[in-house]
């Protein structure tokens, strides 16, 4: 299975094999390859779930790594997950899988939100023009996802898949994914598909979106409300949990006594008592007591930040900053966590 970042592949991927690998509205959170199994009318599929990737032209560590796998693996069936939303964008990665094999299945996801944008889409005209087995699935309330076997199914005898590059270069990834030409000819081509196949009857649908990403992106305003925002979550996080810090730490401080002298009146130790309780308990007691809190306030409101997705815009604000230590926006997320667990320590 491979697809971009944040299509809901890995959605897809915990659906058909019932694991529990973490989903996020943000790019990079497949860094590795994942493998599950599900049996499904008597046969046994495993699937493979890549890192997510625009293209195979091995420009990043996902990218070589999805590449080298559907190389060197040679899986019976890709997989490809698009997002509805912005297909043209996805199918570049689904032309470049197509020149290298033939043997691929596409899976338009997020179907519900293309409706709600008003975008429709002609599978029937979609597959003819790819020559490949296309399906619209739903992975959040797994509508249509039963129906992958059987498109794996048609997609294994499938031997006239679209390429946009000469037939003496098929299977050649390097020429096929790292060519300048050859990829300026798979945007054309997905572009013409888009238009064959895409109708938006809501042209304006995206104009709310265009709006916040001005705001939020512009090197006027992105940084100042982006620092707004990390201020407010520092201020709610550490403010917000004194009061439940402070009932935790008089309740749990409050039973240390009393379980020191439980266990005394049960016969152990006095020593060992020392070492459980005021070792290992008082530890326990303080470390709940400091850290629970904060991050019971601030991973809901992280959590908010991802759903109205305000943290790509965040990553895309600091990627050239990052890239200056040879490093990418994406982390800067990690470091809003990192931050948010040392500071109430220090407190």
């Amino acid at each position: 299975m491979i697809g971009n970042p944040n299509v809901g592949k890995s959605a897809v991927f915990n659906a058909l094999t019932g694991m529990h690998q973490h989903t996020g509205n943000w790019c990079g959170k497949t860094v590795e390859c994942a493998a599950g199994n599900r049996i499904y009318r008597g046969r046994e599929y495993r699937f493979v779930d890549l890192p997510g990737c625009y293209s195979l032209s091995c420009r990043s560590s996902e990218e070589e790594i999805s590449r080298d796998y559907i190389l060197q693996s040679h899986p019976d069936v890709v997989v490809a997950v698009c997002d509805a939303t912005c297909l043209e964008r996805n199918l570049n990665l689904v032309l470049q899988i197509c020149a290298v094999t033939p043997h691929v299945l596409l899976c338009v996801n997020l179907m519900d939100e293309a409706r709600k944008k008003h975008i429709r889409i002609d599978f029937l005209r979609l597959q003819k023009e790819l020559k490949i087995p296309v399906i619209g699935i739903t992975a959040r309330s797994r509508k249509g996802l039963e129906r992958i076997f059987g498109g794996i199914e048609d997609a294994l005898s499938n031997t006239e898949a679209v390429s946009p590059v000469p037939d003496i270069y098929r299977g050649n990834a390097e020429m096929c994914c790292a060519s300048a030409e050859y990829c300026g000819t798979y945007v054309q081509q997905a572009a013409a598909i888009c238009r064959a196949c895409v109708t938006l009857e809501n042209p304006d649908y995206a104009r709310r979106d265009r709006k916040l990403d001005r705001i939020f992106t512009s090197r006027c305003t992105g940084f100042p409300i982006m620092l707004l925002f990390l201020l407010c979550i520092f201020w709610i996080t550490i403010v917000g949990a004194n009061v439940p810090s402070d009932l935790l730490n008089q309740g749990l401080f409050w039973l240390e006594p009393r379980f020191y002298h439980g266990l005394l009146m049960l016969g152990v130790p006095e020593i060992l008592c020392q070492v459980l309780i005021y070792g290992v308990y008082r530890v326990a007691a303080w470390v709940v007591s400091v850290m629970l809190p904060p991050m019971a306030i601030f991973f809901p409101l992280f959590t908010l930040l991802e759903d109205y997705g305000y943290l790509p815009r965040v990553a895309f604000n600091l990627d050239h900053c990052f890239q200056k230590c040879c490093a990418c926006g994406k982390q800067a997320l990690t470091m809003w966590m990192v931050d948010i667990r040392i500071c109430p320590c220090q407190t």
